[in-house]
């Protein structure tokens, strides 16, 4: 029973450790390039296409706030700071997806910073 024990609890250390290096998969507007994102910023009707970005960072931000065990972020962006983030981000590094921004901008709000993300 010992050895099974040790054996369930070495899979589980293993498997959270796996999971968490893992890069992870994105869909929604999170999964569309910088590129993409710039381009829709120059379209006539962005508003709808701005807040469906929007939406989508902060419901990744609010899910990483709820279910990380890393740090926690410090606050919560208001709408023209993320669109502002995204806009200097997404110019700097088209080719990234804004789930990259995304990531990187949680470190900027005190929470978890992947080597990737350059200190703002």
């Amino acid at each position: 029973m010992k050895l099974s024990l040790a054996f369930v609890l070495a899979a589980l250390i293993y498997s959270t450790n796996a999971f968490s290096q893992r890069a992870g998969i994105t869909s929604g507007a999170g999964a569309n390039s910088c590129s993409d994102y710039l381009t829709h910023r120059q379209v006539q009707e962005h508003q709808q296409l701005e807040l469906a970005y929007v939406s989508w960072v902060m419901g990744y931000l609010s899910g990483y706030n709820m279910m990380s065990s890393l740090p926690q972020l410090n606050s919560m962006p208001e709408y023209s700071a993320v669109i502002s983030y995204l806009d200097r981000f997404c110019r700097d590094n088209s080719l990234l997806a804004v789930s990259d921004a995304t990531t990187c901008m949680i470190g900027d709000l005190g929470g978890y910073r992947p080597a990737k993300c350059k200190m703002n």
